[in-house]
């Protein structure tokens, strides 16, 4: 059984490693070229299904999805299938708007007027919230929405929606600047990472919250700068540029692996339960490592190779 499992885990990787060569060389030209590809399992190939080319100096974003691809500039949203023909358009009215593709939906924010506008992937509006402030940016996860404003002038505040646009949670930092934040499984946690800049040093730390705005705990960070933070079940991951941390709920440190170099990309497989972490020091590593901080694989890759997917 367990030797089934690692050679599904296996070619699941390759195919992963290869599909990332790909879009590195996609992402080479100013010319974005979609290619629709099918995977043949028995011999490992790739299939070249239908392909486009889209002038990415005309538009401002891109989101493929299953059975469309999305594009945007700033007064409007295409809606394109895999042939090229236009699905849907929808005009955007706001100034200088900020669109944020979800996995379930697509969001207009109007940054000025402190609106966020949500449509479903049909281009139909389904909900809006008029926040009467600015508003510094929106982050979907999970099936939920985080919204981040200000509280006042100096106070950062998360705001919290469910799908359907109703405010479920509320958290006002008393100091330091919201980077990034996650939610947990069962709703009920927030994690947040804070950068402080109050005094003359830098300050780094990941802080956990309650939904409603009470605060469980906090972490500083000394001489590094928090880069990533996520949920993996009920525990945490905190990564520096040089660091990886699991803890539990409780703040107790579970694992602490130091990466001799410098992270440049890492991902979270949840299903299977690992990091994949790309890092360079003396050469450049792509390393798989289990959610107990074991290693499982590592392996030196092209010093080229920037990220991976």
């Amino acid at each position: 059984m367990r030797d089934s499992r690692t050679k599904r885990h296996s070619k699941r990787l390759q195919f992963f490693v290869l599909l990332f060569f790909l879009l590195i060389l996609i992402a080479s030209s100013k010319m974005f070229n979609i290619d629709r590809l099918l995977l043949n399992n028995s011999t490992k190939t790739l299939e070249l299904m239908s392909s486009m080319n889209i002038d990415m100096s005309k538009y401002s974003g891109i989101k493929i999805y299953d059975d469309e691809i999305l594009i945007v500039n700033s007064n409007k949203i295409i809606s394109l299938d895999y042939n090229g023909t236009v699905k849907w358009k929808k005009d955007i009215k706001a100034i200088n708007p900020i669109v944020r593709f979800g996995i379930h939906n697509i969001y207009i924010l109007d940054s000025i007027n402190g609106q966020v506008v949500a449509l479903d992937l049909n281009g139909e509006e389904i909900w809006r919230y008029d926040f009467k402030k600015s508003i510094k940016d929106i982050i979907e996860k999970g099936d939920c929405l985080i919204v981040f404003t200000k509280a006042g002038e100096k106070k950062d505040q998360i705001n919290i929606f469910d799908l359907k646009g109703d405010l479920v949670g509320n958290i006002i930092l008393e100091q330091g600047i919201a980077l990034d934040c996650d939610i947990s499984n069962d709703k009920k946690k927030v994690l947040i990472n804070v950068l402080d800049l109050s005094d003359e040093k830098i300050k780094s730390k990941v802080a956990l919250y309650s939904m409603n705005g009470y605060e469980i705990w906090e972490q500083n960070v000394e001489n590094d700068i928090i880069s990533k933070i996520n949920f993996i079940d009920d525990k945490i991951l905190s990564v520096t540029k040089s660091d990886i941390k699991l803890l539990n709920s409780k703040q107790k440190l579970l694992w602490d692996r130091g990466i001799a170099g410098e992270i440049i990309d890492l991902n979270i497989d949840i299903e299977n339960e690992q990091i994949i972490l790309l890092y360079t020091g003396n050469k450049k590593y792509l390393e798989v490592i289990s959610i107990n901080g074991r290693t499982k694989m590592k392996k030196e890759v092209d010093k080229n190779i920037k990220r991976y997917i």
